[in-house]
């Protein structure tokens, strides 16, 4: 569409229904959960589940064109909650067109591959309750 997504929809198998949840953008300007969600719009960003903090199964999104950020969506709440950034090697890494996915029984997200002006052939598992130090969240 030649811009960036700030909708955000949930799906229900069991009742093979659509449901939209809260907007990727600062929506309430007088509330302040929401200051920080423009960072969440992307471009070419990828998504997964896991669990998360308790058990629950979370939604995650990840990179994206000029995006290193990752953030965890919390159904329960409706809340989104930044956790971490995408580490290559000692920096942060943002890239576009990468792959996720998880194995939610055994609680892990993998993300990688994708380009940021070169390609990229690494695959990195993802720690969301982890500090965000270079090598502890990937």
């Amino acid at each position: 569409s030649g811009s960036a997504v700030v909708d955000f929809w949930m799906y229900d198998p069991i009742s093979n229904t659509w449901t939209e949840k809260r907007k990727m953008i600062n929506a309430n300007q007088d509330e302040d959960y929401d200051d920080d969600y423009a960072d969440l719009n992307r471009y070419g960003a990828v998504s997964f589940v896991m669990p998360g903090e308790g058990g629950e199964i979370r939604g995650y999104i990840a990179l994206g064109l000029s995006k290193s950020s990752v953030w965890e969506y919390d159904p329960i709440k409706d809340l989104w909650v930044q956790r971490t950034y995408y580490y290559s090697s000692t920096y942060q890494s943002s890239r576009e067109g990468a792959v996720a996915f998880s194995f939610t029984n055994l609680g892990r997200g993998l993300v990688g591959m994708g380009s940021s002006g070169v390609y990229y052939d690494d695959i990195r598992e993802f720690f969301p309750t982890e500090e965000d130090n270079v090598y502890d969240d990937y």
